[in-house]
């Protein structure tokens, strides 16, 4: 498959699936903090959440830096600094935990772009990294809203 088709290769369904997913714990987090009596839990639910999903994006980099077979990739250290990232959201109150994760997922999406182009990822990839970031940046922000009047 050239290049050119494999940018334009449908995003597997057990990849699509499985992302869409992992953003209901996102949406839940977001409705929780908009109800009063559940607004602390659900904070602290989105911002949990959000902290183990970055690691598991940072986990990616070094997933692709492996298999790129390069010891002094790059990836490495980006794959530890997105999981920093969510880990020092957790120390960090709402609505700052919130700007902090979304920072981080937008370096996460950043930097799987560029992995995308200097490692030959698939195309699919990037368009999923996307939508599902996407999702989860509207869930933050739906999440900070109360705490922004």
């Amino acid at each position: 498959m050239s290049q050119i088709n494999a940018d334009r290769a449908s995003i597997p369904h057990t990849a699509a699936w499985l992302g869409g997913f992992g953003l209901l714990p996102f949406a839940a987090g977001a409705v929780m903090s908009n109800i009063t009596v559940t607004a602390d839990f659900g904070h602290w639910f989105i911002i949990g959440y959000g902290a183990i999903i970055l690691s598991f994006l940072g986990g990616i980099q070094w997933g692709i830096a492996l298999c790129a077979d390069r010891p002094g990739s790059i990836a490495y250290v980006v794959s530890i600094i997105i999981s920093l990232i969510g880990w020092a959201a957790t120390f960090l109150a709402p609505p700052l935990s919130f700007i902090v994760l979304a920072a981080g997922f937008l370096a996460a999406l950043a930097f799987d772009a560029l992995a995308t182009v200097l490692f030959g990822l698939p195309g699919w990839f990037l368009r999923l990294r996307f939508m599902l970031s996407l999702g989860v940046l509207t869930a933050l922000g739906i999440a900070a809203m109360p705490l922004l009047n």
